[in-house]
């Protein structure tokens, strides 16, 4: 039995959760820039792309039309690859980060 006003010692919780990554918000031109690498590969699906870039359904459906009808971006038979203007697009993003590293 323990004295009135002695603390109880109790397990932390917070000791038992699992760490949680500290993530960031992605901008719409990184999401692209992802989603263009993603689509190098032949045959890439929806699926497929947007697994690999960790990408929302409502994301997808605001990018991918912004990005096709820009050039960066061609469907074909079901199948998203990235074209000659898309690689260009991931060419000029890695200068502008070697520019200026954060």
């Amino acid at each position: 039995m323990q004295a009135m006003g002695e603390l109880i010692e109790r397990p932390s919780m917070v000791e038992d959760k699992p760490e949680r990554k500290i993530t960031r918000k992605r901008s719409k031109e990184e999401m692209a820039e992802n989603i263009l690498r993603a689509a190098r590969t032949p045959e890439s699906t929806v699926s497929q792309v947007m697994q690999l870039v960790s990408l929302s359904w409502d994301s997808w459906q605001e990018l991918i039309p912004k990005m096709r009808s820009a050039g960066l971006l061609l469907v074909k038979d079901g199948f998203y690859r990235t074209t000659d203007k898309g690689l260009e697009y991931i060419e000029l993003r890695e200068k502008l980060k070697a520019l200026m590293p954060l």
